[in-house]
């Protein structure tokens, strides 16, 4: 499998197509998740570090600038449609569910990994499940209903609009470079899934 990246193309179908692959990537990382849960639910030790740097990603890059992206497209086309107006509630909801689960996690598994604190571990499995369906019922929503809509709603000049407020930055993980401190995710999802090329590290 290649790894997915980033394709810069000032149009509503190039701007559509990153937000896809850019969930295609994050199906990844949720199967990975997933597969350490039920490991933890099993009663099997599990590198808690990779999971820190799944969640670090998951908060700061996918929470940061991917949901930012989306916001504020929504925002723009649910004004011009009846469709995306009625689901953004939904929508909006379910980026704060994700949100708070995400930040949850990953607090609480930093304290984990770094003071050794004791922690629920029925909680953190049945937080960590819920925040991969929740993430899958996000994405499935969004290229069901709310992608074409954006495909047809929004020209190239709303998407410059978006982003001038989003710039884009650099995918720590999937992107060119592989940041040093996802090295280890990287090669973990190089094994699991056959990413294709040799990664380059910063």
């Amino acid at each position: 499998m290649n790894v997915v990246r980033e394709v810069d193309r000032p149009t509503s179908q190039a701007a559509i197509e990153t937000l896809i692959r850019e969930h295609r990537n994050i199906e990844m990382l949720l199967v990975m998740l997933d597969s350490y849960f039920a490991a933890m639910s099993a009663g099997d030790d599990v590198d808690e570090t990779l999971l820190v740097d799944a969640m670090t990603y998951m908060t700061e890059y996918v929470g940061r600038f991917h949901h930012s992206k989306e916001q504020l497209a929504f925002d723009v086309v649910a004004q011009r449609s009846p469709t995306i107006a009625d689901a953004k509630p939904e929508l909006e909801a379910q980026h704060g569910r994700i949100r708070d689960a995400g930040a949850w996690l990953r607090a609480t598994l930093e304290q984990v990994v770094l003071r050794d604190a004791p922690v629920s571990r029925q909680k953190l499995i049945a937080t960590g499940l819920g925040y991969t369906a929740e993430m899958r019922r996000n994405m499935e929503l969004e290229e069901r209903l709310v992608f074409p809509a954006l495909t047809e709603g929004l020209d190239a000049d709303a998407w410059r609009v978006i982003r001038d407020k989003v710039p884009p930055q650099p995918d720590p993980l999937f992107g060119e470079a592989v940041h040093q401190r996802y090295a280890e995710l990287f090669r973990e999802l190089v094994e699991r899934f056959g990413l294709e090329g040799e990664a380059r590290y910063e």
